[in-house]
């Protein structure tokens, strides 16, 4: 599964969504009856870490509404029913473009990081950039790319480079991603780009600890990269680049990993606004019993409440788990193991932290430092009560992010704090 299939046929309708991104949900700048082609503009960007969505298909627009998304909620979507002509807006390319002229198209072409971050402001006021190619491509497509276009990829992060003035760059692989190191190893690098395999699969909140293992600073943790001079970017984003800067299409096609309970896994380049289903029903259809479907990974993905929803600039991975594979442990009481603590990257207290979120005290959440969390999910694996760490400690951090203080505390708690913290 290290080669991208193209789609054999479109699906008949996609849904694109104008919030794919941590800002705030774009203006749509299209109506109801309207023709589009692909790559035209839908949705105009609205304030900071916000980037603009453009339509992946052609043809007419037959709604704009509230619509089922990944991350669990319903966002102001576009409902595009495709024609038989695909006909792509124009595009123009810019030849030999300056640094402040890479930063608009990247810009203008929306291409947002799997963790949400406009590209364009992860590579603002850095000197180093590390792409991050430690995922496993087949459970999450971010690193099929290096295998399938490695001279893009590379292109592009020269590119970024130049817009961000950065002096070096590295890519980080997974050691035992062999396909990838052979391919890098084929083509003549610059000389401030360098090759670091790794032995870690850095998932997007672990950011914070590649950055550290791979320069060896500390200024970024508890916050971002970017306070230590680094941007992280991904392998697809780097692609991206190239490709808006020397063809002038914007990011409105996305590499999916589909794996587990399928006839046919495989690595998919489909359309942004492509329903899962479809997804899906392009790789043969499910196989099995179907007991979840999971967006970017086991651990740290998110499970779907329904298939109809579409693929985003986020989605890297959908896996489809067996019935008889999901687990539905019954949850229980802390027992006060340390298990979280033994296996945490950090050193934190995951459950204490857990217990806190729960709660509603996430100013505790924040004095214990859960900014730092990196989300490997290796607490909520070692639980032998079973406790939703994870997703607690998600909470909590979702909380500090939206200003915490004016959070309402809950008036009771699921867990048992017991002799860990009074209460």
């Amino acid at each position: 599964m290290n080669d991208i299939a193209f789609l054999k046929e479109l699906p008949e309708d996609v849904v694109i969504p104008l919030l794919q991104h941590k800002g705030a949900v774009c203006e749509p700048v299209v109506s109801v009856g309207d023709t589009v082609h692909a790559g035209q503009k839908i949705g105009e960007a609205s304030g900071a870490a916000s980037a603009p969505v453009h339509a992946s298909v052609s043809g007419t627009v037959a709604a704009i509404e509230k619509l089922p998304h990944p991350f669990g909620t319903k966002v102001l979507s576009v409902l595009i029913t495709l024609d038989e002509n695909q006909k792509k807006a124009g595009s123009i390319p810019v030849a030999d473009p300056n640094p402040s002229e890479i930063r608009q198209i990247i810009k203008d072409a929306g291409i947002v990081e799997i963790h949400g971050t406009p590209t364009c402001d992860v590579i603002e006021n850095i000197d180093t950039i590390i792409v991050n190619a430690s995922y496993r491509s087949t459970l999450i497509a971010g690193c099929v790319g290096i295998c399938s276009y490695p001279y893009e990829v590379h292109d592009g992060l020269k590119y970024m480079m130049q817009a961000a003035g950065a002096k070096q760059a590295v890519i980080a692989v997974n050691k035992v991603n062999k396909e990838a190191l052979e391919a890098l190893a084929g083509i003549e690098l610059e000389e401030n780009i360098k090759v670091v395999p790794v032995k870690t699969k850095y998932t997007p909140g672990m950011e914070d600890l590649l950055v550290y293992d791979i320069m060896g600073t500390t200024k970024q943790i508890g916050g971002k990269p970017e306070d230590a001079g680094v941007g992280v970017c991904g392998v697809n984003t780097a692609y991206e680049v190239y490709d808006a800067i020397t063809t002038g299409r914007p990011s409105m096609h996305i590499p999916v990993s589909i794996s587990g309970a399928v006839e046919k896994p495989q690595s998919l380049l489909v359309p942004i606004g492509m329903r899962f289903k479809d997804v899906i029903e392009a790789c043969g259809g499910y196989s099995g019993d179907v007991g979840k479907v999971v967006m970017n990974g086991l651990t740290i993905g998110i499970a779907q409440y329904t298939d109809d929803v579409p693929v985003v600039k986020q989605t890297a991975g959908i896996i489809v788990v067996d019935k008889k594979d999901v687990l539905l442990d019954e949850t229980y009481p802390c027992i006060h193991c340390a298990r979280c603590v033994d296996v945490c990257p950090v050193d934190l207290i995951p459950s204490r932290i857990a217990t806190y979120s729960d709660q509603g005290r996430y100013e505790e959440c924040r004095g214990m430092h859960v900014m730092n969390c990196v989300e490997c999910g290796e607490c909520a694996g070692a639980c032998p009560s079973k406790i939703h760490i994870l997703q607690l400690i998600w909470r909590a951090k979702v909380a500090i992010d939206r200003a915490y203080a004016d959070t309402a505390e809950k008036q009771t708690s699921n867990l048992t704090l017991g002799c860990c913290g009074g209460a």
